[in-house]
């Protein structure tokens, strides 16, 4: 160890000696001080013109995509070249190898004294970044450290990977030039080596191992995973290993075969260690990040714990449609990322692909192919993009056969299954197009513990569940690309026929504006569900207060004659802007930054409780202007048969009709959020399962404009002058000497 640490000393002298040295951490302080401030002037003008943050600044800031840290790990392999070209090359050209060769120095003494020299350099690189936390500490409240560490981590051990790496390219050539230059064009492969032949498995396999970049991201999240450590120093160990071979061979005479075989021993020894280590039962995760906004949530990990064994995820594809190219063979490894906190926690999760074809709506597609049938237009597809025959790409009747019906179109359709079970995880119309931790969840309990069931009226003239006509319920209830809509939140929805009685499976009745009243029969079965604990909810237009006479009226609810007061909206017309009351469920809330907006009513009526009632009433929609409140919306709860009884009355039937929902976020209202939220209550809050969401905590800046102008100066002026000025000095010795 003693000889390590005198060749580390030698190497470290020389290479601070070198002005490079210096002028390179200059520049590296600069690029990471640019991408900081720049950053920061960005969030400070948000703050000053009025708009809320309700996002991360340690996000922001250092981790985001163009954030300070992975920002630095993009550009590391511009930098660390210059660092190793002439460890080792210098020795060669000088001729000084030779002696280091024939002393009894071992030549593992040799390699590890010059990579310590070479990490000792990354200490100081890294410390750079360390400077410019501990600043961004001063200017951001509330600065989440322990996730920028982990970042800084990944950046140190993707640096000395580079460095192990630039090490052995050093030993290959005696001209520095050249081996910064092949260093150089090792890295840059290595950097995107990750999507290189994704479409063939076992070349597939292999990128993936390779890809450094993919491995580093996760610790500018603020996720440590012990596999992605191992990873990286078992990479470190072979190219050590390749490059004490290389100088070894300058001592012994081998056979080519044997020391080819010896290298290929590293390299086994490596992947062994680092396939091992990736095995799930011993890797472990430590997510930093101050919310754990990298791992599931308590809830989300029980509903998982309870799902032992095998999950499998199957996506059908139709060849023709314009999605396609995402689905793609080369892009399948980044359609499992929307799964990536659920398979750390449940590495069981197997990825099929279902490819069809079928007519579908895209008439640039038959444009090109005029003359040609779906059949022959899939030919042309998959010979273009697969390589596959015809015959492996299902057709509408042999897919019909396999999934449902409703899912075959120019939308791909996802189903999860386990022990026989399945469920649907949508491709929404929205960004992200997948889904999200709460739509996940929710279709994994539908597995465990079944759907909610809907039960809706139909006869009367009730707003349609799956119509699309302005005052219908399709984008709010049934509309499958939609992220909100209840269909693909756990909910299940089916007529009721009033004939007969309402069965014991239906969890919530919904009764939409009936335009005529029920007969005595429907309604006695209506009144049956209610008597027995069903929960319900009942909406309903002014106008039409007598229609719902005999359902309302054994709920002690009446409907007032009277509007509730109306605001122009930027839609057109007048509606009431309500709010939830004080007195609402906790199911009933805001989300961050929205507490400003209103859930619009149109032509609403009041909603009102007799004395008499035998439920609880809780005013959940209220209006509220000159001092005269209006209850628009009422929960009412009881005790029947050791279970609390929900229903809702809500006097107006359009805040859940297509027209509303489809503008709500040209006019910032809150409609959507109310229909979830509504029918989760009444489900119990059983879908969507309640996800807990950690506020973030560190939103504000405490600097101003001119802060940020002081924060420049220091970074292009201070901190560069302070290392050109030592570069400057050791140049000036040497011309002297």
């Amino acid at each position: 160890m003693r000889i390590v640490r005198r060749i580390a000393q030698t190497e470290l002298s020389v290479l601070f000696i070198s002005p490079v040295a210096w002028l390179l951490i200059a520049v590296f302080s600069i690029d990471c001080g640019l991408t900081l401030s720049s950053l920061m002037d960005d969030r400070l003008s948000t703050e000053l013109v009025g708009s809320a943050l309700y996002e991360s600044l340690t996000d922001a800031i250092f981790q985001s995509r163009s954030g300070v840290l992975p920002t630095a790990m993009g550009r590391l392999h511009l930098y660390i070249p210059l660092i190793t070209m002439s460890l080792i090359s210098r020795e060669s050209q000088s001729g000084s190898i030779k002696l280091l060769q024939s002393s009894p120095v071992e030549v593992l003494e040799i390699v590890f004294g010059k990579y310590l020299a070479l990490v000792s350099y990354v200490v100081a690189m890294t410390a750079v970044l360390i400077a410019y936390m501990l600043i961004g500490g001063t200017i951001v409240e509330n600065l989440d450290y322990a996730a920028i560490l982990s970042g800084i981590l990944g950046i140190f051990l993707l640096a000395c990977t580079y460095g192990a790496i630039g090490l052995f390219m050093s030993s290959l050539s005696p001209y520095p030039a050249v081996a910064a230059i092949a260093t150089l064009a090792a890295l840059s492969l290595l950097n995107v080596v990750g999507t290189l032949g994704q479409d063939i498995p076992v070349v597939g396999e292999i990128t993936n191992w390779l890809d450094f970049g993919r491995r580093g991201a996760a610790f500018t999240l603020g996720l440590v995973e012990t596999k992605n450590i191992f990873y990286f120093l078992c990479i470190i160990g072979m190219f050590l290993g390749f490059t004490a071979l290389k100088l070894s061979a300058g001592r012994t005479v081998e056979d080519g075969a044997v020391r080819i075989v010896k290298y290929v021993a590293v390299f086994l020894l490596a992947v062994a260690i680092g396939r091992v280590s990736a095995i799930p039962a011993i890797t472990a995760h430590y997510d930093l990040t101050r919310g754990k906004y990298n791992s599931l949530s308590p809830e989300s990990e029980n509903v998982v714990s309870r799902m032992a064994g095998v999950w499998t995820i199957t996506t059908y594809v139709n060849v023709l449609s314009r999605s396609l190219p995402r689905f793609l063979p080369a892009r399948r490894r980044i359609n499992t990322k929307f799964m990536n906190r659920y398979s750390r926690v449940h590495p069981e999760i197997h990825y099929e692909y279902v490819y069809y074809y079928g007519s579908v709506d895209n008439p640039d597609l038959y444009k090109r192919f005029p003359d040609k049938s779906d059949r022959e237009i899939a030919q042309v597809v998959v010979d273009e993009h697969f390589g596959l025959d015809i015959e492996e790409v299902l057709s509408p009747d042999e897919i019909e056969r396999v999934v449902e019906a409703d899912a075959i179109g120019s939308w791909p359709h996802r189903v999860i299954e386990w022990r026989g079970r399945v469920a649907h995880l949508g491709f929404y119309s929205s960004w992200p197009i997948d889904p999200v931790e709460s739509e996940i969840t929710s279709a994994l309990s539908r597995m465990l513990i079944g759907p909610s069931t809907i039960a809706f009226t139909a006869g009367h003239g009730e707003r349609g569940v799956h119509a699309k006509g302005d005052a219908d319920y399709f984008l709010a209830l049934s509309a499958p690309r939609r992220r909100e809509a209840l269909i693909g939140q756990g909910f299940d929805l089916e007529p009721v026929d009033l004939r007969f009685p309402i069965r014991q499976t239906v969890d919530i009745l919904l009764i939409a504006d009936p335009k005529t009243a029920f007969s005595a029969e429907e309604a006695a079965h209506i009144q049956n569900y209610v008597a027995r604990g069903g929960n319900a909810i009942i909406v309903a237009e002014p106008g039409r207060q007598n229609i719902l006479h005999n359902v309302l009226s054994p709920l002690a609810v009446s409907l007032s004659s009277t509007q509730g007061a109306g605001v122009d909206s930027e839609s057109g017309g007048t509606s009431t802007a309500a709010g939830y009351s004080n007195e609402a469920p906790a199911s009933f809330y805001y989300p961050p930054g929205r507490d400003h907006e209103p859930i619009l009513l149109d032509r609403s009526v009041s909603v009102g409780v007799l004395p008499d009632s035998s439920f609880t009433a809780t005013p959940i929609l209220v209006y509220e202007s000159d001092n005269i409140s209006r209850s628009l919306g009422v929960g009412l709860t009881r005790q029947v048969n050791g279970r609390e009884q929900r229903i809702v009355v809500v006097g107006d039937a359009d805040f859940m009709g297509n027209a509303a929902i489809a503008s709500i976020k040209r006019i910032n209202a809150m409609n959507a959020e109310f229909v979830l939220q509504l029918f989760s209550w009444l489900s119990y809050e059983k879908y969507p399962p309640p996800i807990t969401i950690v506020e973030f905590q560190d939103t504000h800046l405490k600097i101003d404009k001119s802060g940020v102008k002081l924060l420049r100066y220091a970074i292009f002026g201070f901190v560069p002058l302070f290392f050109l000025s030592i570069a400057a000095v050791i140049h000036y010795r040497r011309r002297r000497r």
